[in-house]
């Protein structure tokens, strides 16, 4: 799971800076549309939809990978808060069991000190079942929040397409426009195999996170 939300982490960083280098796409279509077309032309107008599709995106995918409250750091907390309880409560049933062979000390209220383990091997039990529920919940987010930039991708690749119809047009003259458009070919083919591999390995996460949840704490 460690190793997952690392993954994670690095696809979501990476990505970031695909979306980034790409606000630099549009004004070189622009840059190319005022040499093709009057102002106001398809490609023009092309280039400002793609621009302003590409930003949303933009925004919306930084909301959830940077800061100290992006998702992924809110999945790692709780996982690390979960298996360390976890690890407590393990500890805490060794304790119990070993307590129940021991002699009794005298001197020592034997069942008083039974019942505080007990307590307090409930109370690491309990916490480790929200830490766990939380972060199963948190990578539930995290795969809805990829599944959705990957569907707002599916926007701009129509807008991607539109720019090479246009190419297409313009034949001779678009060349400029064309070596753009391969560009975005490129940057859309990276931007949705880090989708992918983020979205799988969210769903690994939850799942595994799942499985703790539903496991016997005395298993």
């Amino acid at each position: 799971m460690n190793e997952a939300l690392e993954r994670v982490t690095q696809e979501q960083k990476k990505l970031l800076r695909s979306f980034e280098s790409l606000q630099s796409i549009p004004n070189n279509m622009r840059l190319v549309a005022s040499r093709l077309e009057p102002s106001g032309g398809p490609v023009s107008a092309i280039s400002e939809n793609y621009r302003a599709s590409s930003l949303v995106i933009s925004d919306r995918l930084r909301s959830f990978v940077s800061g100290r409250e992006n998702l992924c750091d809110r999945v790692s907390r709780e996982v690390a808060r979960a298996l360390f309880l976890l690890g407590a409560n393990r500890v805490m049933a060794e304790m119990i069991a070993t307590f129940r062979q021991a002699e009794p000390v005298p001197g020592l209220d034997w069942q008083t000190e039974a019942a505080k383990l007990a307590e307090a091997r409930s109370a690491t039990r309990r916490d480790s079942h929200a830490a766990l529920t939380t972060a199963v919940g948190h990578a539930e987010e995290l795969a809805r929040s990829s599944a959705e930039i990957r569907r707002l991708m599916l926007g701009l690749d129509t807008i991607r397409v539109m720019g090479r119809v246009e190419c297409g047009r313009l034949r001779e003259n678009g060349a400029g426009l064309v070596s753009t458009i391969d560009q975005l070919d490129l940057f859309h083919a990276e931007i949705k195999a880090r989708l992918e591999t983020i979205l799988r390995l969210s769903e690994d996460i939850g799942s595994a996170m799942s499985r703790f949840v539903k496991a016997d704490p005395d298993g």
